[in-house]
C-alpha cells in the first residue's frame, strides 16, 4: 500500500512523509519488537464467547465487592477508560489515551493513542480520556437507543465508564469547579452533559481492573498476560483470572462550597500525605468515615 504526497506540502510538515521517510532508531526497534511478538504468537486470536468469559467474571466480581456497581453485570456495554500521564520528553510531555469497549463482555472497541494537548495533572489526562472514552460510548448508546430489540431492552441503560482515579471521578460527578480545574479546557467537561442526559455513568474501578490500563502503558508480563485474558485474547494466555481481594475504599462526608458531600477515597489514598487536611476536617467537626 502506498500513500501519495502532496508535493505543495513541505517534509516538515508532512507528518506521514517524515515518519516513512525519517524513521528514527527507535522506530526499527518497535518495528522488530512487534514483529517478534507476532512470529513468537501465531496462535493468539480474540476469540467471542456467549457466557463465561474473562469479562463476565471480572464484571461479576466487581458487582459484588462494590455496591454501585451491583448491576453491572446487568449491563450489555461496559468502557473502561484509562490514561498514563506525561510522556518523554522527545513526545513533548503528551499522556497516552487509552480505552476499550465490551458489548456482551466480548471486546468491540479499543484505541489508545498521544493527547493533543499537554495535560497539567494526572487528574487532568485521566478527565482527557474519560471524555474520549465517553464519546465513543455515547455512539454505542445510540445504537441501542436506535435498535433496542438487538439488546432486549424497553429503554437503553446508561453506559458504565470505568475509572481507576478518584479525582477524575469526583470532577465528571459533582459539576463544581475548584482550583485545581479551572485551567482546564472547558471542551473535556462533556462528559458531564453526557452524564447529565443519561447516556454515560462514570464509576470507579480498582486499578488492578482496569482493562484499559493495556493500552495506555507498559505493564508488567503477569498484568499484561492477565489483561490479554479478560479480553478474550487466547492461544498464548490460558490461565485463571486471580483471585486476589479487590482494594477497598471509603465514602467520606467533606465540606464543599455547597455544602456537606460525600466522597469515595481509597484505602491507599487515605493514608498517605494527601488526605491528612480530610482527616482533621472529621476531627474537627466530630465526622467519621461512612461504611
Amino acid at each position: 500500500m502506498s500513500i501519495a504526497c502532496r508535493s505543495d506540502i513541505s517534509p516538515i510538515t508532512c507528518s506521514a512523509c517524515k515518519g516513512m521517510h525519517a524513521p528514527e532508531h527507535r522506530h526499527v526497534l518497535f518495528l522488530e519488537t512487534a514483529l517478534r511478538y507476532l512470529k513468537k504468537h501465531p496462535s493468539s486470536g480474540l476469540t467471542y464467547t456467549r457466557s463465561g468469559s474473562p469479562m463476565a467474571r471480572l464484571c461479576k466480581k466487581l458487582s459484588v465487592e462494590y455496591e454501585e456497581l451491583q448491576e453491572l453485570t446487568k449491563d450489555p456495554i461496559v468502557a473502561f477508560s484509562d490514561a498514563s500521564h506525561m510522556g518523554k520528553q522527545r513526545d513533548k510531555m503528551r499522556s497516552t489515551t487509552g480505552s476499550c469497549i465490551f458489548v456482551y463482555n466480548c471486546l468491540v472497541q479499543w484505541s489508545f493513542k498521544m493527547q493533543t494537548i499537554a495535560a497539567g495533572s494526572s487528574m487532568e489526562s485521566e478527565l482527557i480520556a474519560a471524555s474520549s472514552t465517553a464519546d465513543k460510548a455515547v455512539w454505542f448508546f445510540n445504537l441501542m437507543e436506535c435498535y433496542p430489540f438487538i439488546f432486549g431492552l424497553e429503554k437503553p441503560r446508561a453506559i458504565p465508564v470505568l475509572i481507576d482515579n478518584l479525582a477524575c471521578l469526583s470532577v465528571t460527578n459533582h459539576p463544581s469547579n475548584n482550583s485545581k480545574a479551572r485551567h482546564i479546557a472547558l471542551r473535556e467537561f462533556r462528559i458531564r452533559d453526557f452524564h447529565e442526559l443519561g447516556k454515560v455513568r462514570p464509576y470507579w474501578c480498582p486499578g488492578v481492573c482496569n482493562v484499559a490500563d493495556f493500552f495506555s502503558k507498559l505493564l508488567p508480563k503477569v498484568k499484561f498476560d492477565l489483561n490479554m485474558h479478560r479480553m478474550g485474547i487466547t492461544g498464548a494466555y490460558e490461565f485463571d483470572v486471580d483471585c486476589n481481594p479487590l482494594p477497598a475504599y471509603q465514602c467520606v462526608l467533606t465540606s464543599s462550597t455547597t455544602g456537606p458531600r460525600l466522597q469515595y477515597f481509597s484505602d491507599d489514598w487515605l493514608h498517605c500525605h494527601s488526605a491528612k487536611l480530610w482527616k482533621l476536617f472529621q476531627v474537627l467537626h466530630g465526622r467519621s468515615a461512612i461504611d
